[in-house]
Order: structure tokens, then sequence, then C-alpha cells
């Protein structure tokens, strides 16, 4: 993750992203890596670089991500500050969770038996090959809506195409 100001600069993490932790009950179903998160205020951009990618390879990349938090944002996804991986994503003001302008299947929330707790489903998304093709990729989530972007998980996969 980038932090482009130093948490001596900003310790309550307002212009910068942070990382956040939640609390799960003993018989909650969620992954473990799920009960961190990384998360910006706000309207500062919660950036992941990767470098050393191999430029020349025949594979691709899909990013699998997993939206999870208490602010209910709607985020935008843009890889390299050109490539739109996803457009508006998450919860309307009213609540209601959407997706629009792109292909993958919708993230599906559904509640268990009882109503209460939520089935979180990661997405995955193709990353265009000009992305990656001089060996690094940046990932900017851009909060559109809410109170600020909040992710549990990140995987960068290669891929046969």
């Amino acid at each position: 993750m980038i932090k482009p100001i130093s948490l001596q600069n900003d310790p309550a993490g307002v212009t910068t992203p942070r990382e956040d932790h939640t609390f799960a009950a003993p018989d909650d179903s969620s992954r473990l890596s799920w009960l961190d998160v990384e998360e910006a205020l706000n309207a500062a951009p919660l950036v992941l670089r990767y470098d050393d990618l191999d430029p020349h390879t025949y594979y691709h990349y899909r990013v699998r991500v997993t939206y999870l938090g208490r602010y209910n944002a709607t985020v935008r996804l843009i890889a390299d500050g050109k490539y739109e991986i996803h457009g508006a994503y998450g919860h309307s003001l009213r609540g209601a969770r959407y997706a629009a302008g792109y292909g993958d299947a919708a993230a599906v929330i559904k509640r268990k038996g009882n109503g209460s707790t939520p089935v979180i489903t990661p997405l995955e998304f193709v990353i265009p090959k000009a992305a990656t093709q001089d060996g690094v990729l940046e990932l900017s989530w851009q909060r559109l809506t809410g109170r600020g972007t909040q992710i549990a998980e990140v995987w960068l996969i290669k891929c046969e195409p």
C-alpha cells in the first residue's frame, strides 16, 4: 500500500490510507484475513503497487478483491491511472447493493438462515496486458460515495489467456 504521508504527519489516517480491524464472533464463518481491512477515508485513494511483474509473460493477470467494511462505500478501480478495471461498485446512497460498468459477475451478498450474517463473495477482474507490460502495476481505488474505501483482501493472480 502506498502511503503518501507518514503516520507521524497524519496520525489519524485522515488523508493517507491506514489499517483497520474488526471483531468477529467465534461462530462467524468469515475468513480470518477478512478481519483486517486497508482503508482510505474521505476522498483519499487507496493505492497498491506491484513491482517486478514479468512484462514479457504469455500470461495475463487478474485481480481478486474482497470489498468488506462498515463504510458501505461505492468505489471505482483504476489500473496505472488510465485503465478502468471496474466502474461504480458498492452501495447506493439508499443502502442497496449494485454493480455497473463491467462484465464480471457482481458479488453475491446474502443473509444466512437467521438473516444476520452476510455471505461475502470476492470479485475477480481482468487486468489489461498494457497495464503490466512495464513490469509495474498500480491499482487505485477511488471512493465515489460513503465515508471511505475499505478492502479486506486483494490477490494478484497470474492466469493463462
